[in-house]
């Protein structure tokens, strides 16, 4: 028990100063259950960009990201959602799809006012669970190049866009066409984003 509240401790040492989360600290307690892998939450570290610094594109979301293996994002839009994504495998700028079944993606304040929901990807869509593409931003679900929609993709100028149910299990059994799982807009845009990973070893 004591180990446990110790490790509790530690880990919300690093979140929370100037977190996303830091309004709700049980909000990361249910990411934490639904990652469930305390190795990751021991050593892991955060990096945060903003749209105030200039930091809202693909490069430098990339040379954070990039080779990092598991690696937890969290984003917060202009319009006050906050919604995320979880890889396994992690990112490479590879320009292809990565084989992740335990992806997931995930909503902690939306329109609807819903409580926080985790999505798993589907059993038979594992292989289209990541798109590491180079010239977008993180990309969960298999994208439509043509309108710039996954079942939560973010483009080259990190605007948010979601249909879920292509790729990742929708709640309600089929495609949220109106987007409101995750957000209030079509043309809203990601103002805040925190990243979490292990650092690599020199």
């Amino acid at each position: 028990m004591r180990a446990t509240l110790e490790t509790k401790q530690n880990f919300y040492k690093k979140v929370f100063p100037n977190s996303l989360l830091e309004p709700n600290p049980e909000d990361f307690e249910k990411i934490k259950r639904w990652i469930n892998d305390d190795e990751f939450f021991n050593s892991m570290e955060r990096e945060q960009a903003s749209r105030e610094k200039n930091q809202m594109d693909p490069s430098n979301f990339h040379k954070i990201c990039d080779k990092k293996g598991k690696t937890l994002i969290i984003m917060h839009s202009e319009d006050e959602c906050v919604f995320g994504g979880y890889s396994s495998i992690g990112w490479e700028s590879s320009n292809r799809y990565i084989n992740d079944p335990q992806a997931f993606i995930f909503t902690l304040r939306n329109p609807r006012g819903d409580p926080p929901q985790k999505f798993k990807v589907q059993n038979k869509q594992t292989k289209l669970a990541i798109a590491d593409f180079k010239g977008w931003g993180p990309v969960f679900g298999e994208l439509d190049t043509y309108n710039g929609e996954s079942d939560l993709s973010v483009n080259n100028v990190f605007e948010p866009k979601s249909r879920l149910g292509n790729t990742f299990i929708s709640p309600i059994g089929q495609k949220d066409k109106d987007q409101e799982t995750f957000l209030f807009s079509k043309n809203t845009k990601i103002d805040k984003i925190e990243y979490y990973f292990v650092p690599t070893k020199n």
